[in-house]
């Protein structure tokens, strides 16, 4: 991601309601269970070798992982675990790279790393892997072991709303990067945060090809675009439970639930935006100047 991509949507912040030192607490800290398609429990006697092959992402905030089990053979396999960390900056701060080989008997393998001293054991259920190292050479800089999952073909629908809560692309505030790595897998390999940012904690991840751009503030979503268009904007101004509004000035729109102070902003490129786009973030006292200084005006259908 480029940092002036980053740049431009914590101006859009600062300018439309945005993601200020104003944000509430409740907004970023609420805790919320990783959200992962439910699987049934898999029968010993049906699981077949080949259901062990794919390419698996690490749940996890901090570490960006990856589990490969290729080249089936009956009852062996090889297996690539891959990671690494960065910090707030995109600095590198550790990585891993394991390759070894495992015997598979049903939903259970064991696997040895080649040319260290590192075995372990990984359970399959369904589209998830868990893997448990052991030995001194395993976790020299980053722990692995975890839940790995298979990042499902079928994606979350762009806009619904469950308990009063906006959900863009399946994700909402306080959702943290593991529950994002659940239904999109690890963002771009070139994350990056914008050049203003004045917090430490503050990062974004870029997913280019899903055109979807997060921010987490200490692992907490709290802000985030995402490519839309007209006919988008349709589907959700007839689906919307909350008030709309349309900017005096822009084309823009505005869709607020005001029972917890969600808004969600359609901008396309005629306003200014480099493309259409929706962008979800808290409201401040900023959205609310706006609406009763006349700038937001409501729409009545």
């Amino acid at each position: 991601m480029n940092k002036r991509i980053a740049a431009s949507l914590f101006t859009l912040v600062l300018l439309v309601g945005g993601c200020s030192e104003n944000t509430k607490e409740a907004d970023v800290t609420t805790e919320k269970p990783i959200e992962t398609t439910e699987v049934e429990e898999s029968d010993n006697a049906q699981v077949e070798y080949t259901d062990w092959e794919g390419n698996y992402v690490f749940i996890d905030d901090e570490i960006e992982g990856t589990l490969t089990i290729f080249d089936q053979q009956e009852a062996e396999f090889t297996v690539l675990l891959s990671a690494e960390k960065k910090d707030w900056e995109n600095t590198l701060l550790a990585e891993e790279k394991f390759e070894g080989k495992g015997t598979a008997e049903n939903d259970l393998a064991a696997i040895t790393v080649t040319d260290k001293d590192c075995a372990g054991e990984l359970s399959l259920n369904g589209s998830e892997v868990t893997v448990e190292l052991n030995g001194t050479e395993c976790d020299k800089n980053l722990n692995l072991s975890g839940v790995y999952k298979k990042i499902a073909a079928e994606k979350p629908e762009l806009f619904s709303i469950n308990d009063g809560k906006i959900y863009i692309n399946g994700l909402t505030f306080a959702d943290t990067p593991a529950t994002t790595k659940a239904f999109w897998g690890n963002p771009d390999p070139d994350n990056s945060t914008a050049d203003d940012v004045h917090l430490l904690d503050e990062t974004v991840h870029t997913y280019a090809e899903d055109g979807m751009q997060i921010t987490y503030y200490q692992h907490k979503l709290y802000a985030m675009t995402v490519e839309a268009d007209k006919e988008d904007l349709a589907k959700i101004t007839k689906a919307f439970p909350g008030e709309h509004y349309k900017d005096s000035n822009s084309d823009t729109e505005l869709f607020h639930m005001e029972d917890n102070d969600h808004l969600l902003i359609y901008r396309s490129e005629e306003s200014g935006a480099e493309q259409s786009e929706f962008l979800l973030i808290p409201v401040d006292g900023n959205f609310k100047h706006a609406v009763d200084s006349g700038i937001y005006v409501p729409v009545r259908e």
